[in-house]
Formats: structure tokens, C-alpha cells, sequence
């Protein structure tokens, strides 16, 4: 009846593994719960022995999973809506510890306790690549930290350079052994002098190699100039 509730419980002596079981004849939608006009109260809530809410969803038309609420999925708007393929979160995403649901839209917040590696993994399928695209023409993919922590880029689980919290850009983790083949800096080359004219990057100097002639050059002041090698 509307306004009410009801409760199913297993006859005495049965112990119920399911104790409410839809089974359908045919291909049609086994349970639907409709919301009346101007309902605000949340119409599916699933609780345990302690009344803790384990499973709910919202009036809004969100998802909410554990009683403190911060695992939540929200519904996009019906212009979002992708493939079912898709999972579509609006604001903030949290996994793990607590996660500000302050934040600006947009954030996959991934928190873990003191201590913990916190950790994004990427697998794509055999021959496959693992891309973080910008949509947007206009937006700029970045690499970033809000304190001072270091930038550290690794390959094959093991560091192999790292910006530091001050600025610049340190390659390698240590001295190269004389027999090294690897972990070296690679300059731009070329077969004779430069000659282009390079695109201007903010208080940055370009460089190349001349294998020819083997000379190095940088393009200073509007001019290739040659850099004298001892």
C-alpha cells in the first residue's frame, strides 16, 4: 500500500538464502518502483542488522553505497548519457580513504592511508596503448602536484628521472657506468647546419646536432649558434 512498508521474512525452520526471488515468464521488467509527485524521500534502501545503509538510491537519481555517503554515483544529465558501456560520474569520483567531495568538478580523488601507495593502473589489451587524452582543443594534459612533492617518471618499475620541487629536470638516478647503453640524454640531430626557425618556448634555448659536420648548435638571440665543443 502507499506510505507503507513490508518485510519478508522466511517461514520458520527455512533458512533462506534468497528470500525474495523475482522469476520471470518473459522478456519484461521484473520489479520496478515508481516515485510518486514530489517525492523527495529516497524510494530503494538497503540496510544492515544495524540500520547502517549499505545501498541506496537517491531521489535525485544518484547512487549512494556505505553509511557515511562518500561512495557516490551521480546521475549525468540525460544529454551525458553515453553507451551503457560507459560509466558516467558527475563531480567527484573517490576510491579509497575519505576524499574531499568539495573538490571542483571533474576529479578522480584515489586516497589511501598513511603510508600507502595509492595507485592508478592502466591496462590495455594485448598490442594495445594507454592513453590520457584532453578533449578539449583548447586544455593542456599536465602532470601535476599541489605540494612539495617530487615528479618521478619510471618505466619497467623503476624510476628513471624526476623533476624536483624546486624546479628543473634530473635524468637518471645516478652515475652512468663507463659501459653503459643506456639512460643517456638524446639531442635532436640533423644532417648539416640547422637552419629552421624554431618555435618560441618561454626562456627555453633549443638545441641540435650537426652529424655532419659534428657540431653542436643552439638558437640564440634570433641565430643559430655554434657551441663550441672541447
Amino acid at each position: 500500500m502507499p506510505g507503507e512498508s513490508f518485510q519478508l521474512t522466511a517461514p520458520a525452520g527455512i533458512v533462506a538464502t534468497a528470500p525474495l526471488t523475482l522469476t520471470g515468464t518473459s522478456n519484461t521488467t521484473e520489479l520496478t518502483i515508481t516515485m510518486a509527485a514530489g517525492q523527495t524521500a529516497n524510494p530503494l534502501t538497503v540496510q544492515d542488522s544495524g540500520l547502517n545503509v549499505l545501498f541506496e538510491v537517491q531521489s535525485t537519481g544518484s547512487i549512494r553505497f556505505s553509511a557515511d555517503g562518500n561512495a557516490v554515483l551521480s546521475r549525468p544529465a540525460a544529454s551525458a548519457i553515453k553507451a551503457s558501456q560507459n560509466f558516467e560520474v558527475n563531480n567527484v569520483l573517490g576510491v579509497g580513504a575519505a576524499f574531499d567531495r568539495t573538490a571542483p568538478g571533474g576529479i578522480v580523488d584515489i586516497r589511501t592511508s598513511a603510508g600507502t601507495d595509492a595507485s592508478v593502473r592502466v591496462l590495455a589489451g594485448s598490442n594495445g596503448n594507454a592513453f590520457f587524452k584532453a578533449l578539449n582543443a583548447s586544455a593542456e594534459v599536465r602532470l601535476w602536484t599541489t605540494n612539495a612533492s617530487v615528479l618521478t617518471v619510471g618505466t619497467n618499475n623503476a624510476e628513471r628521472a624526476r623533476f624536483p620541487t624546486t624546479g628543473g629536470f634530473v635524468l637518471g638516478t645516478g652515475a652512468l657506468a663507463t659501459t653503459a647503453t643506456d639512460g643517456f640524454l638524446y639531442v635532436p640531430s640533423s644532417a648539416g647546419a640547422p637552419t629552421g626557425v624554431p618555435t618560441t618556448q618561454n626562456a627555453a634555448v633549443p638545441m641540435q646536432f650537426d652529424t655532419t659536420n659534428v657540431r653542436l648548435y643552439a638558437y640564440i638571440g634570433g641565430a643559430w649558434k655554434l657551441v663550441a665543443l672541447v
